[in-house]
């Protein structure tokens, strides 16, 4: 199995390079796709050398618009969505394949190991996974997780506001999948990002996922908050 790697990727020039080195010669991708979401830095300069394909926002439009196009790009029989900032980790995401290869999960999440470091307090997370557990009966530990492998048939299934959800795109992912019977599986890893921690640009980075999310939220129940 070989899948199309979908990298959106805003403001990384500092670590997108060790990430896609350290899968640039794997044998399970076939294309590495990267869309530069309206960065200010170099980081489509230093991503062109290692991705096969290279997509560019002039302005910035938020991540779920760049995973989205990734997605519209991609040829193959299946995809993954990696974040930009794994670096030498990045080869964990293999794992995600296995469940999909034994036929046992529709769509695999990538699951992060508890004790990582660099994270917020927790209150989002908390909140999606009750929502999930709630709407759908489904029991999910990393739900808002970035990483994730299916096959290109579930594309079809996300609603045409997911390219709008900016940072609300694994929940609005979450939502349209679960609802139309994808089995997904939590598949554990040792991958770590660049967390922001708990400082003052981290609580503003939760703040805008949190608003968000809750926006989708808001409209996919129909205002009926969870």
């Amino acid at each position: 199995m070989k899948v199309d790697l979908i990298i959106p990727a805003y403001n990384e020039g500092e670590r997108i390079t060790t990430t896609l080195k350290s899968v640039r010669e794997a044998d399970w991708i076939e294309r590495i796709i990267v869309i530069d979401d309206g960065s200010t830095d170099d980081t489509y300069t230093r991503a062109a050398r290692y991705a096969d394909e290279m997509y560019r926002f002039h302005v910035n439009q938020g991540k779920a618009a760049a995973a989205v196009t990734g997605l519209t790009q991609s040829k193959g029989d299946y995809v993954m969505l990696l974040d930009a900032d794994l670096g030498h980790t990045a080869p964990e995401a293999e794992k995600l394949l296995t469940p999909l290869m034994e036929g046992i999960a529709d769509v695999t999440v990538g699951a992060f190991p508890q004790s990582q470091k660099g994270g917020g307090f927790g209150f989002m997370k908390r909140r999606a996974c009750k929502v999930i557990r709630d709407r759908f009966g489904v029991s999910l530990t990393s739900p808002l997780s970035g990483q994730r492998a299916f096959h290109r048939k579930w594309k079809n299934v996300l609603s045409e506001d997911v390219r709008h959800c900016r940072y609300g795109f694994e929940m609005a992912c979450n939502f349209d999948l679960l609802a139309n019977g994808a089995v997904l599986q939590e598949v554990k890893t040792n991958m770590s990002h660049n967390g922001y921690g708990r400082t003052v640009t981290g609580m503003l980075h939760r703040s805008r996922q949190w608003y968000e999310m809750e926006r989708l939220l808001w409209q996919r129940t129909s205002g009926s908050l969870l």
